[in-house]
């Protein structure tokens, strides 16, 4: 499969969702995501690849923790953290960075499942956010206006 626009991503299982090469973004969201990736401009030394492995890593990087919680629990960690800090921007720019592993996680029926950027950014994104919401995080985010000409 080769791609899908993110507000179409809650018509799809998520095996399927994983499977897409691309996620497109609408204006609101492409917008969004370049007040993420413009940070490498404008801050010195500041590199989005190693502030998204960061942030994925703090929630499932440690398969202690992982074990103990459950994905689930981590993913509403996540986006709680992602709303409270508005990094709805860093969310959207990780859905097409697949070739970032984060972790294989084994659950209770021991099938393995391969945690990476882009897939804990859609399955975030499509699991535990509306439309309406990632809409709403797309326009209270920092510096949106700067690159939204709707």
């Amino acid at each position: 499969m080769t791609s899908i626009q993110l507000n179409l991503i809650y018509n799809y299982l998520i095996p399927d969702l994983l499977n897409f090469k691309n996620i497109e973004l609408n204006k609101v969201q492409t917008a969004s995501s370049l007040t993420f990736l413009r940070g490498e401009r404008f801050i010195s030394g500041y590199d989005c690849k190693v502030e998204l492995i960061k942030l994925m890593n703090k929630f499932f990087g440690d398969l202690s923790v992982l074990t103990e919680t459950g994905l689930i629990k981590q993913y509403q960690n996540l986006k709680i953290k992602t709303m409270n800090k508005k990094l709805i921007s860093m969310i959207i720019a990780g859905l097409n960075y697949d070739d970032i592993l984060i972790n294989n996680y084994t659950d209770n029926n021991y099938n393995t499942i391969k945690l990476t950027v882009s897939g804990i950014c859609r399955v975030l994104l499509r699991e535990h956010f509306t439309i309406d919401e990632i809409e709403e995080c797309c326009r209270s985010g920092p510096s949106f206006d700067i690159y939204f000409n709707g």
